[in-house]
């Protein structure tokens, strides 16, 4: 309703905010709702990394993808899309524009690294950022909006599957988000 000729950045502005509000809002909506409703499936946990590493692709963003051998786990898929999609948005967000995402085998768990070039955080806060509402956006260098829940409901996500999440930071630089699911004997 404003006209376009002296109004175009409040506009833009404008649009933003309330595109940010609509993420913030959908953030908490799925923290609230979980995702314990969905059932399990054996999947080849480097299929969904090859899927996630398709979706970067169409959305111009480069994912390189060092795997594991195929190795099939009980898993629900769109709560672990969601988990891996979420972590790796986090990396491009607050990295140099380099992401990787590796999987390994251990004798007691599969290993899924999300591994940045950005500034890292500081060891303190790593296990805070993993409850809901936390944030350290400065920690990172970056003054963006968010919700403090997208490393929650990742966290969430990981226990659900008797799994745990770390945030390490890189002796080269930059984060790790370290996904360890058991396997199962």
């Amino acid at each position: 309703m404003l006209p376009d000729e002296s109004t175009y950045n409040m506009k833009q502005g404008m649009i933003e905010d309330i595109s940010d509000m609509d993420n913030i809002i959908h953030q908490f909506l799925d923290f609230v709702r979980g995702v314990e409703g969905e059932p399990t499936k054996m999947i080849d946990i480097n299929e969904l990394l090859i899927t996630l590493g398709e979706r970067q692709a169409r959305a111009g963003r480069e994912l390189k993808l060092k795997l594991t051998s195929t190795y099939f786990v009980p898993i629900r898929p769109l709560a672990m899309q969601r988990l891996l999609d979420n972590l790796v948005g986090n990396a491009y967000a607050y990295s140099k524009g380099k992401v990787e995402v590796e999987s390994k085998i251990t004798a007691e768990h599969i290993i899924i690294s999300v591994m940045d070039n950005g500034p890292g955080i500081p060891p303190e806060h790593a296990e805070r950022l993993l409850r809901p509402f936390e944030r350290m956006d400065s920690a990172r260098n970056k003054n963006e909006g968010g919700s403090g829940l997208g490393l929650a409901i990742c966290n969430r996500i990981a226990k659900l599957h008797r799994g745990s999440l770390e945030l390490i930071n890189r002796p080269q630089g930059g984060l790790e988000a370290r996904l360890s699911l058991p396997i199962l004997h």
